[in-house]
């Protein structure tokens, strides 16, 4: 059974950025997301700190 969490931002109308919380199924701050979202409008992976409980993909619309 798949417990992760996904929030779909959409910082632009062609594409959003799906964030997947893969650890155990608890409330994610807006600060961690915001920070996962600036990394990957940067075109960053998710840092070390964040890979084992958060990965990022950009999906086309």
């Amino acid at each position: 059974m798949n417990k992760s969490q996904k929030f779909i931002l959409n910082p632009q109308p062609h594409y959003s950025i799906e964030i997947a919380v893969t650890k155990k199924p608890k409330l994610i701050s807006n600060k961690v997301l915001e920070k996962a979202l600036a990394l990957v409008k940067k075109g960053e992976k998710i840092r070390k700190e964040y890979s084992s409980s958060l990965h990022a993909n950009i999906v086309s619309c």
